[in-house]
């Protein structure tokens, strides 16, 4: 990634290249990121470009990414804008971030090998072909918004999760448009719980919250992403608030990592369309244990039909 450079807008760029693992559609990514609720308005979408902030080390940027490649041979090329220098490290990991934020390295092809075993689901795979898993920016992010939304209206959530943003997060003007980052886990370790309480009006949650920033600010996120599967599971059911279901959510929408994924209900109720009325829920549920570590792919593409 070339040296950093002041633009006469004020702002500091550095450019960067990533190469997918094919087959890639970008503009697939960009239909899924529009609806995807928990993180609706936070980023602009046009002309096939995303542009969204990011926050590493207390500084805030955004990044704009585009395709400049096909579906087939994928490329993307992104922009990192910042009011600070970028220095080498956070240019790093802002490009870790992204990679794993658009799931560029998946190898899609032993899930698509799996689907065209599937009668009823092979469809949804041409009609989906290329889509990558969208996750949250961080795993932290992830938990945050799995304790947000545990038994609570999504308006409800999203109104939590935005008050956390605009009191914690980091604020950048890009192009005549004001981009608010989610806290990292450090921004949060600072604030006492009933400081968070008042912030998102609910003091039990405020109190998971807590529990969940203490956690992600002493682990290693390598061991997160690398690790047995049981193991950082285990330790995310460790974190109080965590259960189940959460863990699953984290495991999969903030790292990417499937395993023995829970067959919920939404899960059920996106099956029901594609495999019919005649299939029960013990059914559906040993057909996603069939994809293995693929289920959460099985998930999302029958989500996103």
């Amino acid at each position: 990634m070339p040296v950093p450079r002041r633009r006469p807008s004020g702002l500091y760029a550095a450019r960067g290249r990533l190469t997918p693992t094919p087959p890639f559609d970008f503009e697939r990514s960009l239909g899924f990121i529009d609806r995807f609720t928990p993180a609706q308005g936070e980023q602009d979408i046009g002309d096939g470009v995303l542009t969204k902030p990011l926050r590493i080390e207390g500084q805030t940027m955004t990044f704009r990414v585009r395709s400049t490649g096909t579906v087939e041979e994928p490329r993307l090329a992104f922009t990192l804008r910042s009011e600070r220098a970028i220095g080498r490290g956070v240019r790093t990991e802002a490009r870790r971030r992204i990679a794993r934020y658009l799931s560029v390295e998946d190898d899609l092809r032993p899930f698509y090998e799996l689907a065209h075993a599937d009668r009823r689901f092979e469809p949804c795979i041409k009609k989906h072909h290329g889509l990558h898993h969208v996750r949250f920016l961080t795993p932290f992010e992830s938990a945050c918004w799995a304790l947000l939304a545990q038994r609570t209206p999504m308006k409800v959530a999203r109104a939590m999760k935005d008050a956390l943003t605009e009191r914690y997060g980091g604020t950048i003007e890009v192009d005549d448009r004001e981009y608010r980052a989610f806290p990292e886990a450090t921004d949060l370790s600072r604030a006492k719980d009933s400081e968070l309480a008042k912030t998102i009006g609910n003091e039990r949650k405020a109190g998971y919250l807590g529990a969940v920033r203490h956690a992600f600010v002493d682990v290693d996120e390598g061991w997160l992403e690398t690790a047995p599967f049981e193991e950082v599971e285990e330790w995310l059911k460790g974190i109080d608030g965590i259960g189940r279901w959460s863990s699953t959510f984290v495991m999969f929408r903030g790292l990417g990592r499937a395993g023995a994924m829970e067959m919920t209900e939404p899960m059920l109720e996106a099956a029901r369309p594609v495999y019919g009325k005649r299939y029960s829920d013990e059914r559906l549920r040993e057909i996603g244990r069939g994809y293995g570590r693929w289920a959460g792919y099985w998930a999302l593409y029958l989500r996103a039909s």
